[in-house]
């Protein structure tokens, strides 16, 4: 029965708002690109090479990576949609920069995570120990004793 507050309490301590699922992307970013993006950047003569309709969501490709960077940018700065098409609500620019940068932040962590491998030389003693363990020598053999 104790558990049971301790859960309630530990519910209360989680963050308000969990970042970005997969789902959101078709739920609440789709929508918006469809209403203010894809008559520029569809199928049909994309502008600048760009086309939104099939952007891919792998934050973790470089490409798809600097491409939503891109998209963030010219929507924040007002550049896009053009003046004379429908404008995105604060609201839906908000949503589109929030989901846009846990995706970069997302990617970033992984990219850390991932870390290098450092390659490093063997001592003495443990190269001998690779070598014994290799020939399948004794110690004493291997050390002439």
């Amino acid at each position: 029965m104790a558990r049971v507050p301790l859960l309630l309490c530990g519910a209360l301590l989680l963050p308000q708002r969990l970042p970005a699922a997969p789902t959101d992307f078709d739920t609440r970013i789709r929508p918006i690109i469809v209403r203010h993006c894809v008559a520029c950047h569809g199928a049909e003569k994309p502008k600048r090479d760009l086309r939104l309709d099939r952007i891919s969501t792998d934050f973790n490709d470089p490409a798809t990576l600097v491409k939503w960077q891109e998209v963030l940018k010219r929507v924040a700065a007002g550049e896009m949609p053009p003046k004379a098409k429908p404008q995105p609500t604060a609201a839906e620019i908000r949503t589109l920069s929030h989901w846009i940068s846990a995706g970069v932040r997302a990617a970033e962590a992984r990219r850390r995570a991932e870390g290098r491998v450092v390659l490093r030389r063997l001592n003495r003693v443990e190269d001998e120990n690779r070598i014994i363990r290799l020939e399948r020598i004794s110690s004493d053999e291997w050390r002439g004793s």
